[in-house]
């Protein structure tokens, strides 16, 4: 094993798998390009699993301190 591949944050949910590391998804197999702030909402509901995401934290992620939206 490559030693990137090593440290490599991979992500299973159903057909699907996200590799944080490579900034990839897959699902089956074959990749699915993700614009920026999908994949980051995407990121953190995966991180969170389980668990409400609010609003306020999306926000926070998506558009920094000072972003009018």
């Amino acid at each position: 094993m490559a030693a990137n591949e090593a440290h490599s944050m991979k992500t299973r949910f159903g057909a699907y798998e996200l590799d944080e590391t490579a900034h990839e998804l897959r699902k089956n197999g074959v990749g699915i390009h993700l614009q920026d702030q999908p994949w980051e909402v995407l990121c953190a509901l995966l991180e969170r699993h389980g668990e409400v995401v609010s609003l306020e934290e999306l926000r926070r992620r998506l558009w920094p301190d000072g972003t009018f939206v």
